[in-house]
């Protein structure tokens, strides 16, 4: 499948299914859970009201007076039973007829709901109960038949799928009409490409999606390229053939004259005419040959590309026996034409071949290869020029980079920098501005941020009523220097960690980072009201008392 419409389309198929069948099948569900429920809970009524009726005679024999039963128990097979089991007997009602229920075991701490079989084929809903009445055991169940009710369900839940595919089916013409449309611009592309190759535009539009804007780009670059190779090839011959029309022209005129009786001068100048038509047909040739075959558009590596062009010059000028110098950073690239450079270069390397006395040397950089913006330092900490520093470019972008500062997607790139950004962050020495340590007290109470005021005065005064603790106040999270962190907490028996938030968050974090001394506790509430030392203060006494009492009883 190598539509791209057609894949959008059976994806969303394939996701609309699964959710319309999750749809039905919870739908369903939960129709059935909630009639089971509404039946169950009127059962439980019922089952109360022959509770409160029930009686026993001077024999111990169970009676239920008959104005207080429901008329619904006396119709034989009605679907509402009830049997009760004491010692003394068994009352069933009137609507079993001569059927007996076979009761599921019964407990007197809760309603026991369960289906069972009753008579001609019924789907009973049981809802009974042990209990204890005049110090007799006592087992009441009550049912209902649910075969309508399921019926009833199956007709709702019938009806509910016919709308749900109803609704499905507007969904997913919805969701293709939206597909359609979000494929419209290209579908424009794909109608410009016909045109563009008849020559009825130069280039595409630029009004495309995100996703396929930088195709649309480099398309636009090749064929920016391709003209101007074409245009540069259109020169080349013109001034080719401009230039062989002169000698072209002294040919034919030597030609036309009648021969002197002395040849020397004309074939002189015949010969100095050949010479120049070689001569210029011969450069033509070099050039071809230097500039080579590349595909047009291909970005230039220029350790490739000068590695083929000075094979190519010791080639030509093997008889002059030169030694080739070449010095160029790996991965160097030209952003231009390959033709363009190697025109420049094998211009500019044709001259020194035929000045050289026995060396060419070429090097190849981009301004200050000293300064790289982003450098892969070992300390993770990189350079950074002030504007208007000779040489150097500010950089401060938001993208991910190379060394350079060029915008990178590269995944090598991104490794890179983030491996520098967690080495800076590692190494760096914060000093003791990491926290605020102060006291020794075996008790210690960790927090951070705007909670720390309110913390260091509820200290102040746990210690004004007697109650030593040590404070910590940290500034820095992340990265957390564990070798700092223990020393700091050197001697404490059991930690208080104080946050304003709703999950605990900091205890949680450094638990997971350091080993917390003792059994770690944690107070936070969350906002808006924030925390007052007052609270703060009775929290950490109270907990103080805690732990000497624990330390007392241990």
């Amino acid at each position: 499948m190598t539509s791209l419409q057609a894949r959008l389309l059976v994806g969303l198929i394939a996701a609309l299914t699964v959710l319309s069948l999750l749809v039905v099948a919870i739908g369903g569900y939960t129709l059935r859970q909630v009639a089971e429920n509404f039946v169950a809970s009127r059962l439980e009524h019922d089952l109360e009201t022959l509770l409160a009726a029930l009686e026993f005679d001077a024999t111990g024999q169970p009676r239920l007076p008959a104005d207080r039963i429901d008329t619904s128990f006396h119709k034989p097979y009605s679907g509402h039973y009830y049997q009760i089991e004491t010692p003394g007997g068994e009352l069933c009602s009137r609507s079993l007829w001569d059927t007996d229920l076979v009761l599921p075991p019964l407990v007197a701490d809760r309603f026991t709901r369960t289906f069972i079989a009753g008579p001609q084929n019924q789907q009973l809903l049981l809802v009974g109960r042990a209990f204890r009445v005049e110090d007799q055991p006592v087992m009441i169940a009550v049912t209902e038949d649910f075969t309508p009710i399921r019926q009833g369900l199956q007709h709702l839940l019938l009806e509910f799928i016919g709308i749900a595919l109803l609704l499905f089916c507007a969904l997913l013409w919805f969701q293709r009409w939206i597909v359609r449309r979000g494929l419209a611009p290209l579908e424009e592309v794909r109608r410009e490409l016909p045109r563009l190759a008849y020559g009825e535009i130069p280039r595409l539009s630029f009004d495309a999606p995100d996703e396929v804007r930088p195709l649309v780009v480099e398309l636009n670059r090749l064929l920016v390229l391709l003209d101007q190779r074409q245009r540069r090839s259109r020169h080349a011959l013109g001034n080719l053939a401009h230039a062989l029309k002169t000698p072209l022209t002294a040919l034919i005129q030597i030609v036309e004259q009648p021969s002197p009786p002395d040849h020397s001068n004309g074939w002189k100048e015949l010969r100095q005419q050949i010479r120049r038509i070689h001569a210029l047909t011969e450069r033509e040739l070099k050039r071809a040959r230097i500039a080579g075959g590349g595909a047009p558009g291909r970005r230039v590596l220029l350790e490739r590309e000068i590695a083929d062009l000075v094979e190519t010059l010791r080639r030509i000028y093997r008889h002059r026996d030169l030694r080739f110098e070449i010095d160029i950073p790996p991965g160097s690239s030209f952003p231009g034409d390959r033709d363009d450079l190697l025109e420049l270069l094998g211009n500019l390397l044709d001259n020194a071949c035929q000045w050289a006395t026995s060396t060419v040397r070429l090097t190849a950089g981009a301004g200050d290869a000293a300064y790289l913006r982003y450098r892969d330092t070992p300390s993770g900490v990189s350079p950074m020029a002030v504007p208007g520093t000779p040489g150097t470019v500010y950089t401060a972008d938001g993208l991910e980079h190379t060394e350079r500062g060029i915008p990178s997607s590269q995944s090598r790139d991104h490794q890179r920098q983030l491996d520098k950004r967690l080495r800076k962050l590692q190494q760096h020495d914060y000093g003791a501005r990491w926290a605020d340590v102060e006291g020794d007290a075996e008790l210690a109470v960790i927090t951070f941020g705007s909670t720390s005021a309110a913390v260091r005065e509820a200290v102040a005064r746990a210690a004004a009523q007697g109650t030593a603790l040590r404070l910590v106040v940290l500034r820095l999270l992340a990265p957390l220097s564990q070798g700092a962190f223990d020393a700091a907490l050197a001697g404490v028996r059991e930690v208080l960690v104080v946050e304003q938030n709703h999950g605990g968050q900091l205890l949680r974090y450094l638990r997971s980072r350091v080993d917390l001394p003792g059994r770690a506790k944690g107070y936070h509430r969350p906002g808006p009201l924030p925390l007052r030392p007052g609270e703060l203060a009775r929290v950490m006494t109270e907990w103080a008392r805690a732990h000497a009492a624990e330390e007392a009883l241990a």
